[in-house]
């Protein structure tokens, strides 16, 4: 029974760590894209996992939501923070910092956010 035990263990981590992988991927391409299309610039060109927490889809079945941190900037000059979060496979929003302290949004968190 240890066996078995161990070995859904190693599965399990296995499987976040592939799927972890993944949704970093994700979220650095269209980090790039997002920055390309106003012309910043993704610093150290990547990105950092923040926080990951689990959350019901529409359906009602858990799926992770993970929220990642990157740095870009205009000119080149400073650095400014922003954040991007996927949840079940797709892109819900990107957040970056503005000079005035406002911030650019893209996408919208889903309906079906029951937490």
């Amino acid at each position: 029974m240890g066996k078995i035990l161990l070995f859904l263990c190693i599965v399990g981590v296995l499987w976040f760590w592939r799927d972890s992988l993944r949704a970093r991927e994700t979220v650095l391409a269209r980090c790039r894209d997002y920055c390309g299309r106003y012309q910043y610039q993704l610093l150290d060109a990547t990105v950092a996992i923040h926080r990951v927490r689990p959350r019901r889809t529409a359906s009602g079945s858990l799926a992770l939501q993970r929220q990642y941190q990157f740095e870009y900037s205009i000119a080149g000059v400073e650095r400014r923070r922003g954040h991007a979060t996927i949840f079940n496979g797709k892109i819900t929003d990107i957040y970056l910092e503005q000079e005035d302290g406002t911030r650019l949004l893209e996408g919208m968190p889903p309906e079906d956010d029951r937490t």
